[in-house]
């Protein structure tokens, strides 16, 4: 589980990086509620974990929840609080902004 640690603290370390950087035009104004930054960062972890893994959206988001063992929400550094539901997890893992993230990696 080490390498694993270490590849996360690394991937948490260049998303930290790339969110203190404000590069690009002001963005435009677009319906609905905006999705943070740092719930799409989260989201790009999560997803991460879960493509490593080998595990569904499903499996993904009943591993992170699961009270009794919180080894994985260690590794992508949420509380059990934060742990999206499903339906959540499949909507943001299709938001622009997520997929802007995911190639920053």
């Amino acid at each position: 589980m080490s390498s694993l640690d270490q590849l996360f603290a690394k991937v948490k370390q260049v998303m930290e990086e790339a969110l203190q950087e404000k590069r690009g035009r002001p963005k435009k104004w677009r319906r609905g509620r905006p999705l943070p930054d740092r719930r799409a960062v989260q989201t790009v972890i999560m997803l991460l974990l879960g493509t490593l893994k080998g595990w569904s959206l499903q499996k993904l988001q009943e591993r992170l929840s699961a009270y009794h063992n919180p080894q994985w929400r260690r590794l992508c550094g949420l509380p059990l609080s934060e742990v999206p539901p499903y339906s959540t997890l499949a909507h943001r893992s299709h938001n622009a902004k997520v997929k802007r993230w995911a190639r920053v990696l």
